[in-house]
């Protein structure tokens, strides 16, 4: 696994792993409408933007991106993990 700064042409796939994620977990635990925030929150742009200023990191697997994460000061946000890795994770611990 490989731990690094996120590339600017990274950006299509990381907003994948986003929107993705708030559309597959998200409903489960928020209203609709708070759902739509998150979507709006995390557009391409505001990746775009995190990445280009240095704050945005990708988890690698295999030369694939797994997962995301974006630090701006002491402030960590932006943390998702493709779906399929995380059940893959989990069933491995079991």
């Amino acid at each position: 696994m490989e731990y690094r700064l996120a590339e600017p042409e990274e950006k299509k796939d990381i907003y994948e792993i986003v929107q993705d994620t708030i559309k597959k977990v998200y409903p489960r635990y928020y209203l609709m409408e708070i759902v739509d925030m998150f979507f709006e929150f995390h557009n391409e742009q505001n990746i775009g933007e995190d990445i280009e200023n240095g704050n945005t990191y990708v988890l690698l697997e295999n030369n694939r991106i797994i997962g995301t994460g974006t630090i701006k000061g002491n402030h960590i946000t932006r943390v998702y993990v493709l779906t399929d890795m995380r059940l893959f994770r989990l069933r491995k611990m079991i």
